[in-house]
Order: C-alpha cells, then structure tokens, then sequence
C-alpha cells in the first residue's frame, strides 16, 4: 500500500512539473528541482555520468549525430556536453 501511495505521489509531481514547464520557460527538469531540491544532486551526478558516457561513446568511434540520437539530443547539444565535460575535468584535475 504504501509503495502505491509513493508511486502516486511522484506521478502528481511529475504532472506539476510538466503543468510548469508549460507555463513558464522552465524545463520539466528545472521544474522538478524546483519542486524538491534533493533532486538537484542526483541529477548532477545524472548528468555528469552521462556526459561521462558521451566522451566514452565519442572515444569508440561514434559520431556526434548517433550520440546525440542515443542521449535525445542534437549533434551539436552532444559534442557541447563532451567539451564542457572536458573543460570542467581540466579544471578539476
């Protein structure tokens, strides 16, 4: 019972965060966020292991047009994560 009543709770926020997306600039992401800032650092971490992945796909031959199909994103949204990527590892390292 109360794994249903988890279930349905997400299910609201996640058509709270779609209502908002629509009537303001936020994307259904930023949104979500917003809703419950916990949801901030594992999208980071999300994020970050994407990108991560990106660099890895890039590095076995890929194109940056098959990346971005794979992430649902263009080309050029893909090969801007692995350059950021690069340049916050470097900043990092």
């Amino acid at each position: 019972m109360i794994n249903i009543l988890y279930q349905l709770t997400n299910i609201k926020i996640g058509w709270m965060a779609l209502a908002v997306s629509i009537l303001t600039t936020k994307t259904i992401d930023q949104a979500l966020i917003e809703m419950d800032p916990g949801l901030g650092q594992d999208y980071k971490l999300i994020r970050y292991q994407e990108d991560e992945d990106i660099i890895i796909l890039r590095n076995q031959g890929l194109t940056w047009k098959e990346i971005g199909q794979i992430f649902n994103c263009s080309n050029n949204a893909a090969y801007s994560r692995a350059k950021n990527f690069r340049e916050r590892s470097r900043l990092t390292a």
